[in-house]
């Protein structure tokens, strides 16, 4: 069975667009575990850059402000990928005990 899930990226800068990437790259490794994301990306000046799954926050800001280089990006994806794996784990968890 192959989830679906939602991955909303928010960024107010031109510059934290990266993150954008970062996800995609993500998303293109959930898909080979069977998870297929949709991903919303908003672009709203000023604003604080984030990222959700299903509207849950995911933390990146830490790796957000780090200047982007290629270690830096590997491990932005490595994170994204991560978190959202283990959303996705808890998320068909949480179902299958609610289900029995």
């Amino acid at each position: 069975m192959r989830e679906n899930i939602t991955i909303t990226v928010v960024y107010g800068s031109p510059e934290e667009a990266v993150i954008v990437n970062a996800v995609s790259v993500a998303v293109s490794k959930l898909l080979e575990e069977g998870i297929e994301a949709n991903i919303i990306q908003v672009y709203m000046p000023g604003t604080k850059p984030s990222v959700s799954v299903n509207g849950v926050h995911v933390e990146v800001d830490e790796l957000l402000h780090l200047k982007i280089e290629e270690k830096a990006y590997e491990t932005l994806i490595e994170t994204i990928t991560n978190k959202v794996s283990e959303l996705v784990s808890g998320v068909a968890a949480m179902t299958i005990v609610e289900k029995t």
